[in-house]
């Protein structure tokens, strides 16, 4: 059997025939202690990823990146610049990337790790997990609403990532979790880490979330989220009323259309037919206050969970959540900064039949300070 620190020192990841004899080595030597062994990490973080609720898609800002070239920066090997802004990754993992087309300059993935920036140049970057991520257990404050030995439930702040990915590696809900669940060492801690997140926000996203502490409860969890008996209700504002347009498409509050990522823009999802490889998509909207300016409120709720699935519907039916930079109007965002700096979208409410007790349970998040003032703005 091969040593769980075999690949110390490589960006690579396994062959499938070296991962199944590296989950062996996990059921046979459970408190393995080897410290320097980095793939060890890497596999800790990809187990707590992958036992996200299938329902529900990864959200791809968490796996790809995007920004402009600045004047400081302008000349520099895209190589060197991106081991620059990332200093988490070496130069040789981003030639990796670069190799593989995982580096797009404007567009385009014709880049060589030779070829040197403009001003103003969009670079874009789809990051792949390796032995050099890591992160580390954080006491980072959580606004608890609800705990018990299987469960947490928590009201996510609008500036949390829920799970470490490029660019947010610290201060995220999991660094959290393991510190409030008393995992102090990350490498030794991979049984206590799997069960956790069933289910995400988007950073900008504040609101309800559950957590699972125990595998049973984060078993029954995710298949009450893939079964779609969890309900799961947000208030969002926004510019132009969805209504208006929903009456035209369908006649009724349900916005069904089915969402795939965009072809354009690997950081957007949009409206995909079935056919093309879209997935399917339900929400139900409803008006909650409207005023002259054309901004509104509304309450909706997610028959399913896909990436960014409200921001996609909402905008299809010509409504932009104010602030959300990704979907919305950049001409509006700057209109009314002085009402946000984040997507106005905020989970309000959770409930579910409780992973053990399978007694029904109802948790709610109040409204933060900007959605309130943003909500007492339109109706006054």
């Amino acid at each position: 059997m091969r040593p769980c620190c075999f690949l110390l020192g490589s960006w690579r990841l396994p062959p499938y025939s070296c991962r199944l004899t590296f989950h062996k080595h996990f059921q046979l030597v459970r408190n393995c202690t080897s410290s320097n062994c980095l793939y060890r990490r890497a596999f800790v973080a990809s187990t707590v990823a992958k036992q996200v609720n299938p329902e529900e898609d990864i959200d791809p800002s968490e796996q790809t990146t995007s920004f402009r070239v600045t004047p400081d920066e302008v000349g520099q090997r895209v190589d060197k610049l991106l081991a620059l802004r990332f200093p988490q990754q070496s130069r040789t993992y981003f030639e990796k990337l670069i190799e593989k087309r995982l580096v797009r300059l404007n567009g385009s993935n014709a880049v060589t790790k030779g070829f040197r920036t403009r001003l103003g140049d969009e670079v874009e970057v789809t990051f792949l997990v390796s032995p050099e991520f890591h992160f580390e257990p954080q006491n980072i404050p959580l606004n608890i609403l609800y705990e018990d030995e299987h469960i947490l439930v928590i009201n996510k702040a609008s500036n949390m990532v829920v799970h470490p990915a490029p660019g947010n590696w610290n201060n995220t809900l999991v660094n959290a979790l393991a510190y409030h669940l008393g995992v102090h060492s990350i490498e030794n801690s991979h049984e206590n880490m799997r069960p956790w997140i069933v289910h995400r926000l988007d950073k900008g996203t504040s609101g309800v979330l559950v957590t699972a502490k125990t595998d049973l409860a984060q078993r029954n969890l995710m298949e009450a989220f893939k079964s779609r008996t969890v309900q799961k209700s947000y208030i969002a504002v926004c510019y132009g009323n969805p209504m208006t347009r929903l009456h035209v498409l369908s006649g009724n509050n349900i916005i069904d259309l089915p969402i795939g990522r965009s072809h354009s823009n690997r950081l957007k999802m949009e409206v995909v037919p079935l056919e093309k490889g879209g997935k399917e998509a339900i929400t139900v909207v409803e008006g909650v206050a409207f005023n002259e300016q054309r901004l509104c409120v509304v309450s909706l709720k997610l028959l399913t969970g896909r990436t960014h699935q409200i921001r996609v519907h909402l905008r299809h039916c010509a409504s932009y959540i104010l602030g959300d930079e990704l979907y919305g109007l950049e001409h509006m965002n700057e209109k009314y900064k002085h009402l946000t700096t984040r997507p106005l979208l905020h989970s309000y409410k959770l409930a579910f039949p409780h992973p053990i007790t399978g007694e029904w349970q109802e948790f709610r998040a109040p409204l933060p300070a900007d959605l309130k003032a943003a909500v007492n703005y339109i109706r006054k």
